[in-house]
């Protein structure tokens, strides 16, 4: 019998813990994935951040901001070459492996503006990384997620042709998104455009049509002149567009507007427009805080801030980032609300009420202007 020195000790121990690890390795999960090529069956490895099972600003903002983040990081990995997706030798009788993945089969509710933002970082993904992505598991999904997502455009993303039957939507609709850098009136309003179809779809009423169109021709001209400046993105590869689609609820008698830009955001960009003598004047005047353009605890209040309508030195009007006429719009809509989420900050106004502000946890890494009405 081998003499048990400390060294053979270490190494006993050492050999057992080895043997244990290995036992408790599970056996690689087997799913199939579908993709740009169809769909092939292929070895899971360890799932990635997990969306939430309510993927929605308004009632899981946080848990729903943490998987955007997860997902733009992702898209920043293969912006530098670190392409995620199947590994291994085609060899007889082997399947390729998947190091990480999203489970989207766990995900029971999503929203149209969430639905949006995810579509948008997907096509970031896709246009920076320079290959499609893929789903995992499809034929889990929950049906409604699936054709939610499907209807806006989103399969369209992984070129994934889904032969389901057409989901029973008799009271509710979502557009297919649009994206674009410049601004086209006619995609807003006119034939084949987007309120058009919408109120095809819930009855005419120009009035209402009338002023959703102005507050979105005002967003779409916010990002175009102020969330893409030229000194934040040089030699950074990104998509430099606006992402735009509506929804319609017949049942609640509501219409959704939703667009999103992957922009400096909000705070950032706020400083530049306004300049920062005014904002430490408005800070301390309307907050009684002190402003600091680095400072993202109060982004919230810089949302607010550039709803606000100033006036320069020069005794003329100002309207910040534009977004004071679009607040003024949703003032005067029946059942009007107007949603921004920019960097930490967090901001909803309703028709007659005060604003409420919050800051998220989370950042977005972008701006989402959502704008609700009742028809």
């Amino acid at each position: 019998m081998k003499k048990l020195t400390p060294r053979y000790r270490r190494w006993l121990r050492t050999r057992a813990r080895n043997q244990t690890k290995n036992c408790r390795k599970k056996v690689p999960s087997i799913a199939l994935i579908t993709g740009l090529t169809g769909s092939e069956l292929v070895h899971l490895g360890q799932a990635g951040e997990s969306p939430p099972v309510n993927f929605c600003f308004d009632q899981n903002r946080d848990a729903t901001l943490n998987f955007v983040a997860a997902v733009r990081r992702r898209s920043r990995l293969m912006a530098r070459g670190a392409f995620l997706f199947p590994t291994g030798k085609h060899r007889k009788q082997r399947l390729q492996y998947l190091a990480k993945y999203y489970d989207f089969s766990l995900m029971e509710r999503i929203s149209p503006s969430a639905a949006l933002v995810l579509a948008a970082e997907y096509d970031l993904r896709r246009r920076i990384g320079g290959r499609n992505p893929f789903a995992v598991k499809l034929e889990e999904w929950n049906p409604a997620v699936r054709d939610l997502l499907r209807e806006l455009g989103f399969f369209d993303l992984l070129n994934i042709e889904h032969n389901v039957p057409p989901p029973d939507m008799s009271d509710k609709m979502i557009l297919r998104f649009k994206s674009g850098s410049q601004v086209d009136p006619t995609e807003v309003g006119g034939p084949d455009s987007l309120l058009e179809k919408l109120f095809t779809f819930v009855g005419r009423n120009p009035a209402l049509e009338t002023q959703l169109y102005s507050a979105v021709l005002e967003a779409m001209n916010n990002v175009r002149d102020h969330a893409y400046p030229e000194s934040f993105f040089h030699g950074v590869r990104h998509v430099k567009d606006w992402w735009l689609t509506g929804a319609a609820d017949r049942s609640a008698r509501r219409l959704t507007l939703s667009l999103y830009d992957q922009g400096i955001t909000i705070p950032v960009s706020l400083p530049n427009t306004w300049g920062v003598q005014q904002l430490i004047g408005t800070f301390l005047e309307r907050f009684n805080l002190a402003y600091d353009p680095l400072d993202s605890r109060f982004d919230g209040e810089a949302i607010e801030t550039a709803t606000l309508t100033f006036r320069s030195s020069t005794g003329l009007g100002h309207r910040g980032l534009g977004l004071a006429k679009i607040r003024e719009v949703v003032d005067t809509l029946p059942g009007g609300k107007l949603r921004i989420v920019s960097r930490f900050g967090d901001y909803v106004a309703r028709s007659g009420r005060a604003p409420a502000i919050e800051n998220c946890k989370i950042p977005l890494s972008g701006t989402l202007v959502e704008i609700e009405a009742d028809f």
